[in-house]
């Protein structure tokens, strides 16, 4: 799914066609936020885990 990274007044909103999923957020975590959807859509397991090393 395409993720969109738009700057509005106050920061930078993250959204995709199924709805905005963050506003007036910084372009660091816009971008971080990002990637976790790509990954997500990628098929990545996420389990809540913190990585080990």
């Amino acid at each position: 799914m395409p993720v969109k990274i738009k700057k509005v007044k106050g920061g930078y909103q993250v959204s995709t066609p199924q709805g905005i999923k963050a506003k007036h957020t910084t372009l660091v975590k816009a971008q971080a936020q990002k990637r976790i959807i790509d990954a997500a859509d990628a098929g990545h397991p996420f389990t809540g885990k913190k990585k080990v090393g």
